[in-house]
């Protein structure tokens, strides 16, 4: 059990020291991207970028308020560093249950993850309608609490902190 934390508070420091090296921008440029892909199919004029406003990233949305053109920024900290402990969990998963376990922790944690991260960034777009903001208020700051209970979930499913067990 020990050597599993260990091994989970090491996957914490990889992933957090390659996120705060630069990752952390990819990851940002990746969600606007899809974000814009998925604008541009609903026909939108808006779109998301990724700026740096005093030193920080920020998500910049081109949004038309009542016929004007205006952009919005959010930094980017509450909405992407929970991700840290996703990727970090997975990575885990990966080294103590094998590639197979690995690829499954991606699909039940990492992709729902990342697709609601997508949504919170349409409705970031979309922030003056009265329901994408009402959600966008949600969501802005659940994301820590999220990423933990899917980690608990993924973690009860594979039955990873089991003694003797390989998270079959």
């Amino acid at each position: 059990m020990w050597k599993k934390i260990l091994i989970l508070s090491g996957c914490l420091i990889l992933i957090g020291g390659v996120w705060f090296a630069g990752f952390e921008t990819v990851y940002a440029h990746i969600m606007a991207f899809f974000t814009n892909i998925l604008l541009g199919l609903s026909g939108s004029e808006s779109a998301v970028s990724v700026e740096h406003q005093n030193g920080a990233p920020a998500f910049e949305a081109l949004v038309t308020i009542n016929g004007q053109k205006a952009t919005i920024s959010r930094r980017i900290f509450d909405t992407l560093y929970p991700t840290i402990m996703v990727l970090s969990w997975v990575l885990f998963v990966i080294i103590i249950n094998g590639w197979k376990n690995g690829l499954k922790a991606i699909k039940w944690t990492l992709l729902p993850f990342f697709s609601l991260q997508i949504v919170f960034l349409l409705l970031f777009t979309n922030y003056m309608a009265s329901v994408a903001n009402y959600m966008y208020y949600i969501l802005q700051d659940s994301f820590y609490v999220i990423a933990l209970a899917a980690i608990i979930i993924e973690s009860i499913r594979r039955d990873v902190f089991a003694s003797g067990n390989r998270g079959q």
